[in-house]
């Protein structure tokens, strides 16, 4: 998507669609009670200068904490996107409520680099990978396949 600065490649068979903070994709397992997983996502959102990857991870976490989510930090780490610098976080996520997702675990494993525009801004760009009662490795395969199509485009820096 020119507009938001990125391309990626979409595995053959999953569902896509963009909205205004990016692109999300993913495999409906009929198995798993309607359950969209894996499901990718790239992020892009401006953020002041100042913010880092990581505090953007840790401030992603905390907020989804604070919703009442159980988030257990497996690893976290520095790490590339698109040629870029960031950092990478895999947690496992515990959902609460009575709601389809309720009483699933779930790795999410995020990629997050800050992008530079005009003035004081960046664009935080992140892809993170969500799999349903599924292990760390399996979760590492999929963007291991996914996060190197993921490609900055010319409208990423404006």
């Amino acid at each position: 998507d020119p507009q938001l600065g990125f391309s990626i490649h979409q595995p053959q068979g999953w569902a896509g669609s963009f909205d205004e903070d990016g692109f999300t994709m993913g495999q409906f397992d009929p198995l798993s009670e309607g359950i969209v997983s894996p499901r990718v996502e790239v992020i892009v959102h401006g953020v002041t200068d100042g913010h880092t990857p990581k505090s953007i991870c840790e401030a992603a976490i905390e907020a989804k904490a604070a919703e009442g989510f159980t988030m257990t930090v497996i690893s976290h780490n520095e790490t590339q996107l698109a040629g870029v610098d960031g950092y990478e976080f895999v947690v496992r996520k515990e959902h609460p409520g009575d709601d389809t997702v309720a009483g699933h675990s779930w790795i999410e494993m995020a990629r997050v680099i800050a992008v530079d525009k005009e003035g004081e801004q960046q664009n935080m760009i992140a892809l993170v990978v969500r799999s349903c009662d599924a292990d760390v490795e399996k979760t590492k395969v999929i963007m291991e396949s996914i996060a190197p199509t993921l490609k900055l485009t010319p409208g990423s820096a404006d």
